[in-house]
């Protein structure tokens, strides 16, 4: 058994562990009830912020709801808040089931939002 521990030691040494990117979901805002296992990214598009004519004094909000497909009411997932144009991030968050989570954002910018959940869960995100 040593020898066998030992000699697949030196394979992966020698040849190394190709790992093939994780392919994260893209899904865009507003989205209702999208089941999730793992990451799940949500995004605006350019589309969506020209419908609106967002003024920049207006004031906007991200909402993020986590829910479970059979009604648990102890799950949980992690969320980030992110910029498409610029490096800010917001959170990590920590969202349980219907406790919704609101971040306050700059209107002018588009928005994405990283979803993490161990579980299978039932994810809205919208902007308002």
């Amino acid at each position: 058994m040593k020898k066998f521990i030992i000699l697949l030691m030196t394979f992966v040494a020698v040849f190394g562990i190709e790992a093939k990117p994780q392919n994260i979901p893209l899904y865009p805002i507003p989205s209702y009830n999208v089941e999730v296992t793992g990451y799940a990214k949500f995004q605006q598009s350019t589309q969506s912020t020209s419908q609106y004519q967002v003024q920049p004094q207006d004031k906007q909000d991200v909402n993020v709801e986590v829910s479970t497909p059979s009604g648990v009411t102890n799950c949980q997932a992690t969320v980030w808040v992110y910029c498409l144009n610029s490096n800010t991030v917001l959170g990590p968050y920590t969202v349980y089931c219907n406790e919704p989570l609101q971040v306050d954002i700059d209107p002018s910018q588009l928005w994405g939002v990283l979803i993490d959940t161990d579980e299978d869960l039932l994810i809205s995100v919208w902007i308002n």
